[in-house]
C-alpha cells in the first residue's frame, strides 16, 4: 500500500490501481495500513487476522476501507508491528492493538481493539509532517514520543536497552528519557533506536548494536544514548536570483541579489574574469549589452546566475550658434540641434550654471565681457535618459576706436589724413582710405568703424573744416612811378597778408626798377 500526493493507490501484480475517486487522503502507514484523511478521520483495510486496525469488527482481510472509530480530530498516525499510535488535534496520545510486550504503553498487557488514550497529557507534539516524531520499524515492540518541549519518552520492550533509559526494563507506560529537551525526530527500530536533536547534527544510538547498527563504530550494545556529532552534509546554495536591468547610455548600475554565504561575480558562466563579491556590483559605465554572472558559495557553490543589463540607444546632442559675434552688447542665439534615443525631448538651458531657459533655442545680450560656459541638459520623456553638453568661451570688450588728423580746420584745396587706432581694420565713409591723403571739399563729418581680432566693432567720429579761400583785391598808392619814388600797395580781402621782398601791407617802400 502506498499513498501518493493526495490521490490513494495500491500495488497488486506490480500494476497500480487507485482506491476510489477520493481525493482527500494526507497521511498513509504502513503495516497495519492505516489511512489519515483531511476531515481527520482515520481508515483502515485490513487485519491479516491479528486484530488491530480496531474499527470494532472481527478479524480479517479486507479489500475495502472501514472508518476507524466515530473521531474526526486526528492528526497523525504511525503503525508498529500489530499495534497503532495516533495523535489527535488537542495533542493527547491514543494506541490500540496487539500489547504483548507493553507496546501500547496503557500500563497493561491487554489488547486494545479501538483507540485508547495514554495518560492524561496533552502536550504530545504535533509534527508538521506525518510521522516527523514517530518512526518504527515493523518488527519493534517499543515506542518513543516527543513532547512540545522537546523531551523524549518512551515505553515497551527494553530488552537491548533500546528505550535508551540506561536500563534493560521495558516500561508499560511512558518514561522520560535523559534530561534533555531538544529532541525533534526518533526512529524505533526493531531493537535499537536513532534519535536527532535540534541542531541536526547530533546523532543519538541506543540498543543492539551487533552489526554496528547504532554508528559508533564500535558492535557494543548501548542502555542509553550515545550521540555523535556528524559535520552537516556539503549541500550547495541555491543560485542567487537576480533581475535584468535596463539603463542609459553611458551609464552604470548597481546589481543586487541575496544568498546563503558569499556572492562572487563573474564574466562569463564558467571560468571568466573574477569581478567582485558582495551581495552589491557596480558596474562601469556601460555603452553596450553587457551580462554577469553571480555566484552564492557555502561549502560549495552554486550554478552561476546570469544577469543581463541591457542598454538604451545614446542620444545625439548638440547645438551651434547661429548669430551674433561675441562681443559686449551683442545678442548670441543658441539653437538646440539634439536628437533622443527614444521618446521626446525634455531640456534645459544653463548659463554658468545657473537655470534660463527651456526652449530650443537659447537668446542673451552680453552686457558685460568676460569668460562664460553654457550647458545644455536633454532627457528624453519615456526612459528618462539624460544627457548633457557644455562650451565655454568669452565675451570680448568693443576695441577703444581713436581718430588722429593732421588738421581739422583746412582751406579749399589743402590735404589732410585721417587716421583709426585700436582696431586691426578700419572702414571711413564716403570712400576714405586709412592714412591716406586726401583734399576735402567741404565741412564734413567723417565716421570711422573699427573691427579688432575678435570680430569687435566700435566706431568714431571726427569733424573736418574746410574754409573758404578769400577774395584778393590790391591797390597801389601810384602807378607806374619814378625811379627811387615811395610807393604804397595796399591788400584787401583777407586778414593776413604776406608780401614779397619784406613789403608790408600798406606801408611805403622803394621799388625796384622793373618789378
Amino acid at each position: 500500500m502506498h499513498g501518493i500526493s493526495d490521490t490513494l493507490f495500491a500495488n497488486q501484480s506490480n500494476e497500480l490501481i487507485m482506491y476510489g475517486t477520493n481525493s482527500d487522503w494526507v497521511g498513509i502507514s504502513n503495516g497495519p495500513e492505516l489511512i489519515l484523511k483531511s476531515n481527520g478521520t482515520i481508515w483502515s483495510f485490513r487485519t491479516n487476522g491479528i486484530g488491530y486496525s480496531s474499527d470494532g469488527r472481527p478479524e480479517g482481510d479486507r479489500p475495502y476501507l472501514l472508518r476507524v472509530g466515530n473521531d474526526n480530530d486526528w492528526t497523525q498516525i504511525h503503525g508498529g508491528f500489530g499495534f497503532n499510535t495516533a495523535i489527535k488535534s488537542n495533542g493527547t496520545l491514543w494506541v490500540w492493538g496487539k500489547n504483548v510486550n507493553g507496546e501500547l504503553g496503557d500500563g497493561t498487557f491487554i489488547d486494545r481493539d479501538i483507540p485508547t488514550q495514554i495518560g492524561l497529557q496533552n502536550d504530545w507534539l504535533l509534527s508538521k509532517c506525518n510521522a516527523v516524531q514517530f518512526i518504527y520499524y515493523l518488527e519493534g515492540f517499543h515506542r518513543f514520543g516527543i513532547k512540545t518541549n522537546g523531551t523524549l519518552w518512551a515505553w515497551g520492550q527494553n530488552d537491548f536497552g533500546q528505550l535508551g533509559n540506561n536500563t534493560l526494563t521495558s516500561s508499560l507506560t511512558p518514561v522520560k528519557i535523559g534530561t534533555n529537551n531538544n529532541w525533534i525526530a526518533i526512529s524505533a527500530g526493531s531493537d535499537h533506536s536513532i534519535g536527532l536533536k535540534s541542531d541536526r547534527t547530533s546523532f543519538c544510538a541506543s540498543g543492539n548494536n551487533e552489526h554496528g547498527q547504532l554508528g559508533d563504530s564500535t558492535t557494543i550494545n548501548k542502555a542509553e544514548f550515545i550521540c555523535n556529532v556528524m559535520p552537516p552534509p556539503c549541500i550547495p546554495p541555491r543560485p542567487p536570483s537576480l533581475t535584468n536591468s535596463t539603463i542609459c547610455y553611458n551609464t552604470k548600475t548597481i546589481l543586487n541579489t541575496t544568498g546563503d554565504g558569499i556572492i562572487s561575480w563573474y564574466s562569463d558562466s564558467l571560468g571568466g574574469n573574477y569581478l567582485a563579491s558582495g551581495n552589491s556590483f557596480n558596474t562601469p559605465l556601460l555603452n553596450n549589452i553587457t551580462t554577469y554572472y553571480a555566484q552564492d558559495s557555502t561549502c560549495g557553490a552554486s550554478k552561476r546566475t546570469k544577469v543581463t543589463v541591457s542598454v538604451l540607444p545614446k542620444s545625439k546632442i548638440g547645438f551651434t550658434l547661429n548669430n551674433g559675434s561675441k562681443c559686449i552688447n551683442n545678442t548670441l542665439i543658441y539653437t538646440d540641434t539634439s536628437v533622443v534615443g527614444q521618446g521626446k525631448i525634455n531640456r534645459l538651458w544653463k548659463l554658468n550654471n545657473l537655470d534660463t531657459s527651456t526652449s530650443i533655442n537659447f537668446t542673451k545680450n552680453f552686457d558685460n565681457a568676460g569668460s562664460y560656459t553654457i550647458q545644455l541638459i536633454i532627457t528624453d520623456d519615456l526612459n528618462y535618459c539624460k544627457d548633457s553638453l557644455s562650451k565655454t568661451f568669452n565675451i570680448y570688450p568693443k576695441p577703444q576706436i581713436t581718430i588722429s588728423a593732421n588738421s581739422t580746420i583746412i582751406c579749399q584745396g589743402e590735404t589732410i589724413k585721417l587716421t583709426g587706432n585700436g582696431a586691426k581694420t578700419y572702414n571711413w565713409n564716403n570712400n576714405i582710405l586709412n592714412n591716406e591723403p586726401f583734399k576735402p571739399l567741404v565741412n564734413t563729418n567723417y565716421k570711422l568703424i573699427g573691427i579688432d581680432s575678435n570680430g569687435c566693432i566700435d566706431s568714431a567720429f571726427i569733424n573736418i573744416v574746410v574754409n573758404a579761400n578769400p577774395t584778393v583785391n590790391v591797390l597801389a598808392s601810384q602807378n607806374p612811378v619814378c625811379a627811387k619814388t615811395p610807393v604804397k600797395l595796399t591788400a584787401t580781402g583777407g586778414n593776413l597778408y604776406f608780401w614779397t621782398d619784406g613789403i608790408i601791407n600798406g606801408q611805403l617802400f622803394v621799388p625796384l626798377n622793373g618789378k
